[in-house]
């Protein structure tokens, strides 16, 4: 089974004071659960901050380059929304770039990942599940060995989709699959909406109903 949860330390949203405690918190009570998080984290945003993530029971994905955090963070400030609450939707991160800058962001994405955790890296997460084949290819030459992502195309490496993709408090009774798909700044919002505690039944829920059923 695998449980991914995207854009730690952040996608675009600005990181405001305190929210990456509780990301990290959100990230733990998974693992608390003994439920092991396949993790994408943005690598050059990450390796901006001296904030460290403790990934034992994490599996270290590569999400993209950098999300264009500081070019579409600093806007959501300007615009006064932080949360992204509908100024900002899919993007292509590497829109207008080469093969060339493109391969060079991807091995340097996995280089910078790999020494900030100490563990090898082998999995890649497009930004906003943007991909096609030119990108699957330059990925799979950069190293990666499988793709996690919603869409779908002509790949040297598995492209995994998820049977879920949202919020965790949204998943209905009846789903059934293997593979679910979550974002820390999506539970953060939810946490602010129902608080911690609320949001942690939901993590042992998910676990009783879903993840005990396929280990």
């Amino acid at each position: 089974m695998i449980v991914r949860i995207d854009d730690y330390p952040t996608g675009i949203r600005p990181i405001l004071p305190g929210q990456l405690e509780v990301y990290d918190s959100i990230i733990y009570e998974f693992v608390k659960n003994d439920i092991p998080i396949h993790l994408g984290i943005v690598p050059v945003t990450y390796s901006s901050l001296t904030h460290v993530l403790d990934i034992t029971g994490i599996i270290p994905c590569c999400h993209g380059y950098n999300h264009k955090y500081l070019q579409f963070s600093n806007l959501l400030m300007k615009k006064g929304d932080p949360f992204n609450t509908g100024t900002i939707g899919i993007f292509d991160e590497f829109d207008g770039c080469s093969d060339a800058e493109i391969s060079g962001k991807l091995i340097y994405g996995k280089m910078l990942l790999e020494r900030m955790t100490g563990v090898p890296v082998d999995t890649f997460i497009p930004v906003c599940n943007v991909i096609d084949s030119r990108l699957a290819r330059l990925i799979y030459m950069a190293g990666y060995k499988r793709i996690l992502c919603e869409n779908i195309c002509q790949s040297p490496i598995p492209i995994i989709k998820s049977d879920f993709y949202g919020k965790l408090i949204d998943i209905p009774v009846e789903t059934v699959g293997s593979v679910f798909t979550f974002h820390v700044t999506w539970e953060y919002d939810t946490i602010m909406r129902i608080g911690f505690d609320s949001w942690s039944m939901c993590v042992k829920a998910f676990k009783q109903r879903h993840y005990e059923n396929l280990i």
